[in-house]
C-alpha cells in the first residue's frame, strides 16, 4: 500500500473541507445581500433595478425579483393521504429513501423495480 496516496488525499480531503467553510461563509453573505436587496426593492415597490456603473467590458448588471409558488408542507398525512386518493403521485419527487430502502430490503426481499446497488465508498480517519 502506498502511504504517498492516502496522505494525498487526506491533504484533498482537508482543502475541500477548508473550501466548504468559505463556500459556507460566502452563501450566508450572498443570503444576507439578497434579503436587503430584495427588501430595498420591496421598499421602492420595484422588481427590477440596474446598476449605474459598468464593469470593465461595459455592461451594468440588473436584478429581478421572481417569484413561483413551492409547497410547503405542513401535514404530511393529510398530503400523503390525498396523493394516494388522487393517485398523484406526480407531486413527489422521484427518489428513493435509501436507509429505508435497505430496512425494506432487508425485511421483506426483493422490491418491484429497484435493483440493489452496493456503492463503495473509502473511509478516512485519522487515528
Amino acid at each position: 500500500m502506498d502511504d504517498k496516496r492516502i496522505w494525498e488525499l487526506n491533504k484533498v480531503k482537508t482543502d475541500i473541507s477548508k473550501l466548504q467553510k468559505e463556500v459556507k461563509m460566502l452563501e450566508s453573505q450572498r443570503s444576507e445581500l439578497e434579503e436587503a436587496i430584495l427588501e430595498e426593492l420591496s421598499e421602492a415597490n420595484l422588481s427590477l433595478a440596474r446598476t449605474n456603473q459598468t464593469d470593465e467590458s461595459g455592461k451594468r448588471i440588473t436584478v429581478s425579483v421572481n417569484t413561483e409558488v413551492v409547497a410547503n408542507v405542513n401535514d404530511w398525512a393529510k398530503f400523503e393521504e390525498y396523493v394516494y386518493e388522487n393517485r398523484a403521485l406526480y407531486l413527489l419527487q422521484r427518489r428513493a429513501s435509501n436507509p429505508s430502502y435497505r430496512e425494506e430490503l432487508a425485511a421483506k426481499g426483493d422490491i418491484p423495480g429497484t435493483e440493489p446497488f452496493t456503492k463503495r465508498r473509502l473511509s478516512l480517519k485519522h487515528v
